[in-house]
């Protein structure tokens, strides 16, 4: 783990650190923050020693939030958690291809003891991590799939009540994650897709209801018409990726789904696509947040 994330992980969780603690090339920071107010030297009763301290929680969150945009939690499991191995190894069939069997998830309601278990995990660090290779954990009841890591992150049981959990896709869904989502869906677990309302955001969604079908549905909402796409649509987006998508590939899908016909549908009548980031706070209220 890389020493910015040890120093502001101590700092967040209130754990004492001297001077001597502080890594080399974060010292000037530690001691600019310090200048600042945002931290402070002082005596715990009881030791001889000077240690740091957070003084002022509601300045340094804003300093995490500058140092790592995404959460401590996801430096944590994406850079040094089982996960991480996980992306390391190789294949089933001993080559040298990389095979990516993380995922991240949250689960905010449980039916089982290991459901339970990754509802504590996610309760107390925002986030939980699997290895698909070797875990046996299905989703249960209705998950989001989302394409975003801002808004993964932002996702909580609070803001998404009426979901039992999200899970991370990181854009295009590999093979392996389909799997996960599909077995879940086999079990009873239904899917919504909150993706970019965009060509690739359409086709990723296709690419799940392959293998899916009405076990996933795509996201979209009644208040995000074509005077959204005007006042909020990216132009650029459009041009660039109505070269490089699969429209085949997206018109095929569109029969069977009517959000996705209707966000194709305002993308093609505008010329515009809209960025997953502009329409979080809807996501969220249209599920129940």
């Amino acid at each position: 783990m890389n020493p910015k994330w040890n120093l502001f992980d101590r700092l967040d969780r209130e754990i004492p650190l001297s001077q001597d603690d502080v890594p080399k090339s974060e010292l000037n920071l530690v001691l600019d923050l310090i200048t600042r107010g945002i931290l402070e030297k002082r005596r715990p009763k009881g030791s001889r020693k000077f240690k740091i301290f957070v003084s002022n929680r509601e300045l340094f969150n804003l300093v995490l939030e500058t140092e790592f945009p995404d959460g401590l939690e996801s430096v944590f499991f994406e850079s040094e958690s089982r996960e991480s191995a996980a992306k390391r190894s190789r294949d089933s069939k001993g080559t040298s291809v990389s095979v990516d069997s993380s995922l991240l998830v949250k689960v905010f309601s449980s039916t089982s003891n290991p459901q339970k278990n990754l509802v504590d995990m996610t309760d107390q660090h925002g986030v939980a991590g699997l290895d698909l290779n070797v875990t046996e954990f299905i989703a249960n009841g209705l998950w989001a799939s989302v394409e975003n890591h801002e808004t993964f992150f932002a996702c909580s049981g609070k803001n998404c009540p009426d979901l039992d959990g999200v899970v991370l896709l990181s854009g295009n869904p590999s093979k392996i994650k389909i799997d996960w989502m599909e077995k879940s869906c086999n079990h009873g677990c239904n899917f919504i897709h909150f993706g970019d309302l965009d060509f690739f955001g359409l086709e990723h969604f296709a690419a799940l209801y392959e293998r899916i079908g009405k076990g996933v549905t795509f996201w979209n909402d009644v208040q995000i018409d074509s005077d959204f796409y005007i006042n909020k649509g990216d132009k650029a987006l459009f041009s660039k990726q109505k070269l490089e998508a699969n429209l085949d590939k997206i018109r095929a899908v569109l029969p069977h789904d009517i959000n996705a016909k209707m966000v194709f549908k305002n993308i093609t009548d505008t010329g515009l696509c809209i960025h997953q980031e502009m329409i979080q706070d809807i996501f969220f209220k249209s599920n129940g947040g």
